[in-house]
């Protein structure tokens, strides 16, 4: 007989390295309030998520107080179109709600001096050649598709992603 486990909200921590992930990046830092606020709504809709019924093993947490990650362990149940659909609809909420774009994938993040900063895409090579961005700085990769990478490869130096080309 099999096991049902009725609810599928996990702790991020807990979650599986296999676990696969969708990165949203905010256009500006998060206050303390909304993270806490976000992340009990990522843990309602997290309870709730399901793929044809069957409920989805999820996490949501934001991280460096700009970035809203959705895991979910598909070795358990898989996403659908419908449900990851959902989930952009949820995502689609919290962007209204707290009035952010988590949608806008023209601003590259960079982590400086432990904080985050966001820089659009065509001001980088003048930034590079101010020396500003060098080949060191922080990179966020925001294509990441597990939790494992999530890990070991967010937050690389620059000279190691696309924007080695400017160096």
């Amino acid at each position: 007989m099999s096991k049902t486990i009725k609810n599928m909200y996990v702790s991020f921590d807990d979650i599986s390295a296999e676990a696969r992930i969708w990165i949203y990046q905010a256009d500006r830092s998060l206050s303390t309030h909304e993270v806490v606020a976000i992340e009990d709504s990522g843990r309602t809709f997290g309870e709730t998520w399901e793929a044809h019924g069957k409920t989805l093993h999820a996490s949501v947490k934001v991280f460096h107080g700009q970035f809203l990650v959705i895991a979910v362990d598909e070795q358990i149940n898989m996403t659908t179109g419908c449900s990851i659909d959902s989930s952009v609809a949820f995502v689609r909420k919290i962007a209204s709600e707290y009035e952010l774009d988590l949608f806008d994938r023209t601003k590259i993040a960079f982590m400086v001096n432990n904080e985050v900063h966001l820089t659009p895409m065509n001001n980088i090579k003048s930034q590079v050649q101010d020396g500003k961005i060098t080949k060191d700085t922080s990179t966020f990769n925001n294509l990441l598709i597990d939790k494992k990478s999530l890990e070991e490869q967010w937050l690389i130096p620059a000279e190691n992603t696309w924007l080695a080309k400017y160096f």
